[in-house]
Formats: structure tokens, C-alpha cells, sequence
């Protein structure tokens, strides 16, 4: 985007992400590898600049352990639980959410201001919200653990060990005995529309 068009974008009231400021600035990039030394984990973050009185993005979960950094001026944070949904995987999501509308919020969890040099912590699956309040607001959002949990080593792990055997054995590339799918129970009534 041209300079005009984010002056107009910001004069519109839109809030402005910078993605992965650790790349140009050496304080950020800093804490990224401290943080990922001391919990062996990847780390990333992204910087928010929100106009005066505006929210900065519609209400969402995401599938990452959330540290918000106040830097500049002060947001008004709520969280919330999640709309009872069947789309929502509540706790601890596996994907982002998409974005819901005020009304479709579960239960207040929290509400707070965030001022310059607050540090505010949420889980995965937690719906977040934040109005700048007395002028623009800047905050830090620094995140980790995305794709770490048992569903995603297993099936990373199980995928490479069915893999080597595979290629080790061939009775695993052999094809499956007649009748199979007769005898294989829940599996196959799931197939068949009958359970």
C-alpha cells in the first residue's frame, strides 16, 4: 500500500498491523530469542497501531498462547468464552476462529485497560477485543505454541512411522484382505451411514 493510502486507511479508522517487527528491530528480536531459549518453543509477535476510539479487529480466538505489551497509549481489552458453536473447539482450539459479532459472545471473562508497559497473558481459545481509548493505542502481541500439543506431535510422528514402515515392510503396502470392510466395525458402520 502507498503512504496515501494508509493515511486514509488510519483516517478511516483502521488499525495498523506490522507483521513480525522482530525482522527490523533488535530489541523485539531480542526478547524473541530469549523467550524461545527459556521455553524451547518458536516464538512471534506482531504490533498494532489502533486510531483513538476504534477496535482494532472484530472479536476472535486464535490457536496460539497470547502476551500482550502495552507500548503506547491504552486499550480496553475484554475477553470472553467462545459462542456455544459447534465450529468453536473449546478449550484450547486447534485453528483460529473466524470473527464473530458482539452478540455471539460467550461469557465476560475479563475486561481491563491496558496503559504503556502493561503486560496482559490468555490462552488459545480465548475471544479478545480492544477499543483505544484517549488517543491512539500501540501494544505488542507475542505469541507461541502454535501447532505444539499432543494432537500435533502424534500426528506428525505416527504419519513418519507409518511412513518408514511402509517403505521397510512390504506387508504394509499390501492390499487389504476380501470382505475388509465387513469386519472392521465401527469403522465400517461409520462408512455405511448406519452409526
Amino acid at each position: 500500500a502507498s503512504f496515501q493510502e494508509v493515511q486514509e486507511a488510519w483516517k478511516a479508522g483502521a488499525t495498523l498491523q506490522v507483521l513480525h517487527p522482530q525482522q527490523f528491530h533488535s530489541a523485539v528480536r531480542a526478547t524473541m530469542a530469549a523467550l524461545e531459549r527459556s521455553f524451547g518453543a518458536l516464538f512471534g509477535a506482531n504490533a498494532y497501531v489502533t486510531p483513538a476510539g476504534q477496535q482494532g479487529l472484530a472479536p476472535h480466538y486464535d490457536d496460539v498462547e497470547v502476551f500482550m505489551l502495552q507500548l503506547e497509549g491504552s486499550k480496553h481489552w475484554k475477553l470472553h468464552r467462545p459462542p456455544d458453536d459447534a465450529s468453536c473447539e473449546f478449550p484450547l482450539p486447534r485453528t483460529a476462529s473466524r470473527d464473530f459479532q458482539q452478540e455471539e459472545l460467550g461469557e465476560l471473562l475479563m475486561e481491563c485497560l491496558l496503559q504503556p508497559g502493561d503486560l496482559l497473558y490468555f490462552p488459545r481459545g480465548t475471544v479478545h477485543s480492544g477499543i483505544a481509548e484517549g488517543g491512539f493505542s500501540n501494544h505488542l502481541t507475542v505469541s507461541t505454541y502454535q501447532g505444539i500439543s499432543w494432537h500435533s506431535f502424534l500426528e506428525k510422528a505416527l504419519a513418519g512411522a507409518l511412513d518408514k514402515a511402509a517403505g521397510e515392510d512390504p506387508e504394509f503396502r499390501s492390499g487389504l484382505p476380501l470382505n475388509f470392510s465387513h469386519i472392521m466395525g465401527s469403522w465400517y458402520e461409520l462408512g455405511s451411514g448406519s452409526g
